[in-house]
């Protein structure tokens, strides 16, 4: 996927897989509304759903992104509850939210 200067807009954050600061993975970006991430979650990602704020998202690699809280601290959220609708000061910026970018870490094999 194409990125701009180091970031990612929020449009391109479906199909990437979500996952805690300790690397678990929480589910998978289906869509982004109004300053959240649409995340199916469970097994084949048809348990439920968590609307994430943008905030809450460190970084994104290629295929992953990364929140800045544990498993647990998700769990704790309440973001299994659709937000309400917030007005904003300029509604046409939502999907223009940067997430920072970072190249995968490829694991190097020593024969």
């Amino acid at each position: 996927m194409e990125h701009s200067e180091g970031f990612y807009l929020a449009e391109q954050l479906p199909e990437h897989t979500l996952r805690d600061v300790n690397g678990k993975e929480i589910g998978l970006i289906m869509g982004v509304g109004p300053g959240y991430a649409d995340v199916a979650t469970g097994p084949l990602h048809l348990t439920g759903n968590l609307y994430v704020p943008f905030e809450a998202i460190s970084y994104c690699t290629e295929t992953h992104c990364y929140l800045n809280l544990t498993l647990d601290q998700v769990k704790q959220q309440g973001w299994n509850i659709l937000p309400q609708e917030r007005p904003t000061a300029s509604p046409g910026l939502q999907n223009e939210m940067r997430i920072p970018f970072r190249p995968e870490e490829r694991k190097q094999h020593h024969a």
